[in-house]
């Protein structure tokens, strides 16, 4: 039997916590609610593939540049666009880690996305003409240690 004072509040803080931590799991679970990372990727690649594809079929090659140079320079994005046919319309470099999610979005026709120390993505854009992907690399910490922004 547990005699000290101390130790049964140690102990039932502990078995709340795991409780605690039990709790949100199931209901995470249970809900179908995505990590924070997860969302930010979907929303934000897809709204920025959409925007990339509108500049190309606007201004063409020029102003899809233009419009990736400057969401690299003001989010971090490296990006580029496939056109329908597969072609890397500006001959930019894939981000590495972008050709497995390219072929997967290829494949499903529906955009993918892996979170780990860099997020890496491929958004679908469905078009009449066909579908252009957004193959983009974003730098989750680059905020944190670039200063203010």
């Amino acid at each position: 039997m547990i005699r000290s004072i101390y130790t049964k509040i140690f102990v039932w803080f502990w078995l709340a916590m795991t409780g605690v931590t039990a709790s949100v799991l199931v209901i995470t679970l249970v809900t179908g609610a995505q990590p924070l990372g997860r969302r930010w990727m979907s929303r934000t690649l897809d709204f920025y593939a959409r925007s990339a594809v509108d500049f190309y079929r606007q201004g063409g090659k020029p102003l899809l540049e233009e419009y990736l140079q400057d969401i690299e320079g003001s989010s971090g994005i490296r990006a580029t666009l496939l056109d329908p046919q597969g072609v890397n319309i500006l001959g930019r470099e894939v981000p590495r880690g972008g050709a497995d999610l390219l072929a997967q979005a290829r494949k499903s026709g529906k955009s993918q996305f892996r979170i780990g120390a860099r997020w890496t993505g491929a958004s679908v854009v469905a078009r009449p003409e066909g579908s252009f992907i957004l193959v983009a690399q974003v730098n989750p910490l680059r905020g944190f240690f670039s200063g203010s922004q």
